[in-house]
């Protein structure tokens, strides 16, 4: 007999870029703080999200500067103060949804359907890159390991130069000193195989993957090495 899905609060929010997730605050205090008949015992009070969630927009706001201090500023909050914020409320609307879509819906969280057998984080993923058709200047990746999740985030970056780490929830970039401009390329996508272009023809390209269940991030993929064609 075939398992039923149930719905969970998606944590796609994680890898939004921070205007974006400024915004899924937004909705959460018209969703969440909003129905209150239904979401009845939340661990944060609307006063407080509120000022955590416009805190934070003046921070995106201020570090729109490109001031470096000002950028860790930004995300020193979004780490400590404003992703702890909504974690409770995603917490809590798990736990009154108890697998029904329409309740995830109406808090303003967007909704995605899991086993309800596979609510712990996946294990590493088996990542595999291979060049496209020659000319395409396209590169193929697909993720080899079964899971259910439904946000995936690919990242290319040359093979000399850069290398890319997983710290909590943030993905790190690391350029060493170059002679020419640096190529990073950042792909979020629904799809756990796909392909992508960007890179110049003959480039060696490291590709690595990210994932998001209903438990959370599943750990940066192994470094997927490719030639460009």
């Amino acid at each position: 007999m075939a398992t039923e899905l149930q719905a969970t609060v998606s944590q796609e929010y994680k890898i939004y870029d921070p205007i974006h997730q400024k915004q899924q605050g937004n909705d959460l205090i018209t969703g969440y703080y909003g129905h209150a008949t239904t979401f009845t015992s939340p661990d944060i009070t609307e006063a407080a999200f509120t000022l955590i969630n416009d805190t934070y927009g003046t921070k995106i706001t201020a570090a729109n500067s490109n001031d470096t201090n000002l950028i860790n500023e930004r995300n020193d909050y979004y780490n400590n103060d404003w992703l702890p914020a909504v974690e409770k409320i995603r917490i809590d609307v798990n736990k009154v949804a108890a697998g029904k879509k329409s309740i995830v819906d109406l808090s303003g969280f967007h909704s995605t359907k899991v086993d309800p057998r596979h609510h712990e984080v996946g294990g590493v993923m088996a990542l595999t890159a291979t060049s496209g058709v020659p000319n395409s200047q396209e590169i193929n990746y697909e993720s080899k390991t079964v899971t259910d999740a439904r946000s995936f985030f690919v990242t290319a970056t040359p093979e000399q130069g850069v290398t890319v780490t997983k710290v909590g929830e943030s993905i790190i970039f690391e350029v060493a000193p170059s002679d020419k401009p640096v190529q990073i390329i950042a792909l979020p996508t629904t799809k756990k195989k796909g392909t992508f272009r960007g890179s110049s023809r003959g480039d060696i390209m490291n590709v690595n993957m990210l994932s998001t269940n209903g438990a959370g991030n599943i750990p940066l993929s192994n470094t997927a090495n490719v030639v460009v064609p």
